[in-house]
């Protein structure tokens, strides 16, 4: 089985992130996943965890960890979704992406016990998820690594990844987002976040609303954990910045530290305090951690498409993978601070699980021209809607295409030196803008005709 061969049978099965149905809560579980694991003598089990929760920057806070980590010569295995680029991107060992061969050896090696799983099981068949989940587990495992960083995909609770026996639990900062199966306010939000809270563990919290900070302590009270709240043990302020980093000083008991990272907005720097907290946590917990390796983990962190900064064609470009009112808010905080510019052109385009006149309404603060564009993604709104939500919110549409490529020239052509452009609304908007501009080939994926195709076939 070759590489394609095996991830068109990977996505054959049930995927939540492409459904062809409408999910509801009650289609989420832990059972299936227990009973999987529990059969292939349970990996997630072997390697001490870091599970990392939130809404937003868990990506780029699960990055940082894993960095650090690695910097202390640490063989660290790192679980994120979704991807940018290809699917073997959201199993990796450092910044390593799975192996072609690797990648295919384990959907074989696991093709038996789906088949198993989805004509036998009391909990029905296997998620492409559940799947992704048990071959990181598997491949962090038979590569001997000494940590795995786990990012949370949905919620906490509930979540896929809500197996592991964590060191550290992270929470990064909530807001609302996936209101259909997480609850429509902040503190039902972070209830299902908190579901990560296991005893043993040190609760590590970004800075939250209050209402998500008041769940974090009692859960954990009621857990008899250790929290640890980072902008109480430390604070932070940037110091400088260019298009390729910024440098920031952090002060905790120990002092003052200066440290560079390759990654720009003000959340970064907070993800990457809430990531020195976290590695820390763990020398609170007796692992060995050398403190004067932070430098060289926080400046060799690589998290792409998140407020990456392009040079092209005389132009800056800027794609950021914001996806809610928050993230939209904070990027456009970042613009302000980060460039100067005389216009701005945003090529926009949302799925349609997102709440896209909210995010309109926070790029307006910007008085953007926009271009409203569609990705490859099925869920993915077509142009002309997105572009009829941004004319109701009273912001000017310059151009409307499902056409990355052609979008982007249309930009190129009416920004003159001094403009910005600017790529946004979801991942796979940054993705395939990269792809054009680094002349990237797409990794295509088929969509199937019904929504968990094996299942169908062998049910």
């Amino acid at each position: 089985m070759n590489y394609h061969t095996s991830l068109k049978q990977l996505l054959s099965l049930i995927d939540f992130e492409r459904p062809k149905n409408n999910i509801n809560k009650a289609q989420y579980h832990l059972h299936r996943i227990e009973e999987i694991l529990k059969k292939l003598g349970n990996p997630h089990l072997s390697t001490p965890t870091i599970h990392v929760a939130g809404t937003k920057g868990k990506g780029s806070t699960s990055a940082f960890i894993s960095s650090l980590l690695s910097a202390q010569g640490y063989r660290v295995g790192l679980y994120t979704s979704p991807h940018l680029h290809t699917f073997r991107e959201r199993i990796r060992i450092g910044f390593e992406p799975i192996p072609e061969n690797k990648f295919a050896d384990l959907v074989q090696q696991l093709w038996p016990l789906i088949k198993w799983t989805t004509e036998n099981s009391l909990f029905g068949p296997p998620t492409t998820f559940e799947i992704l989940t048990c071959m990181a587990f598997l491949y962090f495992k038979n590569s001997m690594t000494d940590y795995q960083v786990i990012e949370v995909g949905l919620g906490g609770r509930l979540d896929t990844t809500n197996i592991v026996n964590p060191e550290v639990c992270v929470l990064t900062p909530i807001s609302l987002d996936h209101i259909e199966v997480l609850g429509d306010t902040l503190k039902a939000i972070a209830k299902e976040k908190a579901g990560i809270i296991k005893s043993d563990a040190i609760v590590v919290v970004s800075p939250q609303p209050i209402e998500a900070m008041e769940v974090f302590q009692e859960t954990s009270r009621n857990k008899a954990v250790e929290l640890i709240s980072v902008d109480n043990i430390m604070s932070w302020t940037k110091t400088s910045h260019n298009h390729t980093g910024q440098k920031f000083v952090l002060q905790d008991n120990q002092g003052s530290h200066e440290y560079w990272i390759p990654l720009l907005g003000m959340h970064q720097i907070e993800n990457a305090c809430t990531a020195i907290a976290s590695v820390k946590a763990l020398k609170d917990k007796g692992h060995k951690i050398n403190e004067n390796n932070f430098p060289t983990g926080l400046k060799d962190v690589q998290w792409p498409g998140r407020l990456q900064v392009l040079n092209y064609k005389q132009r800056i470009f800027l794609v950021d993978s914001a996806h809610n009112e928050s993230s939209i808010h904070r990027l456009i905080e970042a613009i302000n601070t980060y460039f100067e510019f005389d216009k701005l052109i945003v090529l926009f385009g949302t799925l349609d699980r997102h709440d896209t006149a909210k995010m309109i309404k926070e790029l307006s603060m910007a008085s953007p021209e926009i271009i409203a564009v569609r990705s490859r993604h099925p869920m993915a709104l077509p142009s002309d809607v997105i572009a009829n939500q941004v004319k109701n919110e009273g912001l000017k549409v310059i151009y409307q295409s499902d056409s990355i490529s052609k979008s982007i020239n249309y930009a190129l052509d009416r920004t003159m030196e001094g403009g910005l452009i600017l790529g946004t609304g979801s991942l796979f908007i940054a993705a395939e803008i990269l792809e054009v501009i680094e002349n990237r080939q797409p990794e295509l994926y088929p969509e199937l005709e019904t929504y968990g195709s094996f299942a169908n076939k062998l049910l």
